[in-house]
């Protein structure tokens, strides 16, 4: 049965990208992403930095701190190389889209104490550097719809604290074409 459906991106399957014309599914870019398998992400302990989701909105690509390796030095906007890494590695992947990409900084609650940088500017400068990064790796900046920095306002865990709150979220967003999603990819190389 084809459970791909048009207008539910959650239930978009490649043979549902295939009836509807388009080359491929989100699904199928975010197995690009993790490697196709659970095996890939114990092969990479990179992966382990990684989450994916499909939404309404689209492919959303978290990309957040792991105990004992974090994405920046503290609360400061320079990040470790493993953040380079995985965006970079994300990046040469959304090249290969032709979707709008939106992308948002995030922190967990408590991240710049008092006499710290300011929770929303920090959030929205990791966002910029991951958008820069991006660009680098082949995502036209003419795709980017929204670069944001949300403080610590949208915890993804019960504890606002929690270090997996501290994260960049890139979202290959679905877009209208004649009322249906659209996740066609231009090309793989």
């Amino acid at each position: 049965s084809d459970l791909g459906q048009k207008s539910d991106p959650s239930k978009a399957t490649r043979a549902g990208a295939e009836a509807d014309g388009s080359d491929v599914s989100l699904f199928d870019v975010e197995k690009a992403l993790l490697g196709g398998s659970g095996d890939a992400m114990k092969a990479d302990p990179m992966l382990e930095h990684i989450r994916t989701r499909v939404t309404d909105e689209g492919l959303i690509i978290e990309v957040f701190d792991t105990a004992g390796s974090p994405l920046f030095d503290d609360d400061t906007v320079k990040p470790t190389p493993i953040f380079g890494e995985l965006v970079a590695m994300i990046g040469r992947v959304l090249a290969h889209t032709a979707n709008p990409v939106a992308i948002t900084g995030n922190l967990a609650l408590g991240d710049t104490g008092r006499g710290g940088p300011d929770p929303w500017h920090l959030s929205a400068d990791r966002a910029q550097l991951a958008r820069g990064r991006l660009v680098e790796a082949g995502v036209t900046d003419d795709r980017l719809a929204r670069v944001t920095g949300k403080a610590d306002r949208s915890p993804v865990t019960d504890n606002p604290r929690d270090s997996r709150n501290r994260r960049i979220e890139i979202t290959l967003r679905v877009t209208a074409n004649g009322g249906t999603a659209d996740y066609r990819i231009d090309r793989w190389d």
